[in-house]
């Protein structure tokens, strides 16, 4: 199993989440390219990580993660979706993810989960 390699869909089976209230809404607009996502994989540079086609900064979060930062590391820079899903993580964490570290969403890429419904209760 590749977590750094995106797929073109990007698609999986997640619960629903409602959109949490106070989510600024620009990153809607933003593609980032692999490229770019690539790119942020160090703390110094910024750590990005994809979930469910959208891009998330997690930097701020790297000391605060409930499974260390390691996990975080591992997968900094790619696409992060099966290991996150894998984890079971809660709705909670996905608002939390969606209130502070979401910045864009993937070029080419069929957003998914959590993030599809974040952007269509937009």
């Amino acid at each position: 199993m590749n977590l750094f390699k995106l797929r073109p869909s990007c698609t999986a089976v997640v619960g629903a989440s409602p959109i949490p209230p106070g989510l600024r809404k620009e990153w809607m607009d933003r593609r980032i390219s692999l490229c770019e996502l690539s790119a942020k994989k160090l703390p110094e540079e910024g750590l990005w990580i994809s979930l469910h086609g959208g891009v998330f900064d997690i930097t701020s979060f790297l000391r605060g993660h409930p499974g260390g930062p390691q996990v975080l590391l591992s997968c900094a820079g790619g696409d992060a979706t099966t290991a996150f899903d894998e984890v079971g993580h809660s709705r909670k964490a996905m608002d939390i993810a969606l209130r502070r570290c979401i910045v864009g969403l993937m070029e080419d890429c069929e957003p998914s989960g959590f993030v599809s419904n974040a952007i269509s209760r937009g």
